[in-house]
């Protein structure tokens, strides 16, 4: 979500994988002394292993190699199961929404923060975009409610964009300052402070992707932070992203699709 907008609609997720996590400790390697030096019989050669009379030959086998067994490196390995259950968790959230990248870098907005609830009367999560709210209708935008915001709570913004145009990750509506305690936005509302959108104006722009180019995906991401921001009307996605990193008590994501055919 750190790009700056360009013109028009367009397309182009691939997150960056993370890289492997580093690797097990090196296992140390056995030394001379490790190995059962005995000759048949059970005499020991060159300062090898005592005899036991009371043991019989396997018994005598695990009693010697228990005083050179090494316990495994728990510390590194408790390393590694960390790395890779954060290499998991990573996966299956880029796999969502390919500018969760950004969700990452927010010091307040970690893995494990609450969860906020954002839905809409016009469409359900994952569920086609009526066209009113299109370039092809009314395009206003739809509304909007939220729920479950923690209660330190103080403000909201919105980013709404399409990773699936053609020309990369897409801005339709950014704003912010919207009260907690409005419950949500009308249909065709503006917000308190709106930034600017891929087309360079600061409102709402409907989804409008390229006839036949198939279905794109809208999300629509609202952020619940401790406080108000100081940020001019018109600001730049980034300019918002940069205003909110540390701030973000919790988040909510609704995505909605829509498609134009030729």
């Amino acid at each position: 979500m750190h790009v700056d907008q360009k013109a028009a609609t367009g397309d182009d997720l691939l997150a960056a994988a993370e890289q492997p996590a580093a690797g097990r400790a090196p296992l140390r390697a056995r030394g001379s002394g490790d190995g059962d030096d005995r000759e048949t019989g059970g005499r020991t050669t060159g300062g090898g292993h005592r005899e036991r009379p009371d043991l019989a030959a396997p018994d005598l086998d695990r009693a010697g190699s228990a005083a050179h067994w090494k316990r495994p490196d728990r510390t590194g390995l408790d390393h590694l199961g960390v790395r890779l259950q954060f290499l998991h968790q990573s996966i299956l959230i880029t796999s969502q929404d390919p500018s969760a990248g950004f969700v990452g870098v927010c010091a307040g907005n970690k893995l494990g923060v609450a969860d906020i609830e954002l839905t809409s009367t016009a469409f359900d999560d994952g569920e086609p975009i009526p066209r009113k709210y299109s370039c092809d209708g009314n395009n206003v935008s739809p509304p909007l409610s939220w729920s479950f915001l923690p209660e330190e709570t103080r403000s909201l913004a919105l980013i709404v964009h399409d990773p699936d145009a053609p020309s990369g990750d897409f801005t339709h509506w950014l704003a912010w300052n919207l009260d907690p305690e409005d419950g949500g936005l009308d249909e065709g509302a503006a917000a308190p402070a709106q930034g600017t959108n891929g087309r360079g104006t600061p409102e709402y722009m409907g989804p409008c992707p390229p006839p036949g180019h198939g279905a794109h995906r809208y999300f629509h991401h609202l952020y619940a932070l401790d406080g108000e921001l100081d940020l001019e009307p018109g600001a730049a996605r980034e300019q918002l992203q940069n205003e909110i990193d540390g701030r973000v008590l919790a988040e909510a994501r609704l995505m909605g699709t829509y498609e134009r055919s030729e």
